[in-house]
């Protein structure tokens, strides 16, 4: 890589550093729901209570996002420096909605670089086509300043239970529920049954904005964009 890119690098690989941490914050809040139960009809009803997402694992994710989105717009400076304009404040890495706009707008923004890298920026079709990683990055990194980006979704996967005594307990899985709370439980033992805990295995906390990440896991999402990011850059 040439050093002139090492900045734009560097807000990648910053981010890439703070994946694992949010990772592992994520995974702590996941595992820190509790298990209410009520004897309702002759059975056991299992509900399950989360505290509200800490606010700390939305302001992680935007601070990712925006890391990779500045990380284009330092290539674009670097790369309008390689051609004597360095230090403008004028150069953008240009994401548009539409070709249109990009035509009107977005080319505009990188009229300072060379007509060889501009070209380049061109092929990358930085408008929403393709996958919408691109875009969704740009939109993401303008909605972190304004709303929250991530909400929980609670799957069944890996769902089970464990008898405080050790012992064989049957349930009865309820496919209505949908979140956590009072209004409606899991699943269903025998009234006699010995207590449990419930073992839930997919609790994710995934982008909550229109676009080709919605409702992707942050976790999975964040290294999407480090790899598209580091492949434009990779370009030049």
């Amino acid at each position: 890589m040439r050093a002139d890119l090492l900045d734009a690098q560097a807000a990648i690989d910053w981010a890439v550093e703070q994946i694992p941490m949010l990772k592992k914050r994520i995974g702590d809040w996941a595992d820190s729901y509790s298990t209410r139960i009520a004897i309702e009809d002759g059975k056991k009803a299992y509900y399950l209570r989360a505290n509200p997402v800490p606010a700390i694992i939305n302001a992680e994710t935007g601070s990712i996002i925006n890391s990779i989105r500045t990380s284009l717009d330092l290539l674009a400076s670097a790369l309008a420096a390689r051609n004597g304009n360095a230090g403008s404040r004028q150069v953008y890495f240009p994401v548009c909605g539409t070709q249109a706009q990009f035509l009107k707008d977005g080319k505009g923004k990188i009229k300072l670089l060379s007509p060889a890298d501009q070209a380049v920026i061109e092929t990358l079709q930085p408008y929403n086509v393709g996958d919408g990683l691109l875009s969704a990055l740009h939109e993401l990194d303008i909605l972190r300043k304004h709303r929250q980006l991530v909400a929980v979704q609670p799957f069944a996967r890996g769902l089970g239970i464990e008898p405080t005594d050790g012992s064989f307990v049957h349930y009865d899985y309820n496919p209505a529920w949908r979140d956590f709370g009072d209004a409606t439980p899991v699943l269903w033992t025998d009234a006699g049954a010995s207590d449990c805990k419930v073992r839930l295995g997919g609790v994710y906390v995934a982008i909550n904005e229109p676009g080709a990440a919605y409702g992707q896991q942050a976790i999975v999402v964040l290294p999407k964009f480090v790899t598209m990011a580091a492949s434009i850059i990779g370009r030049f």
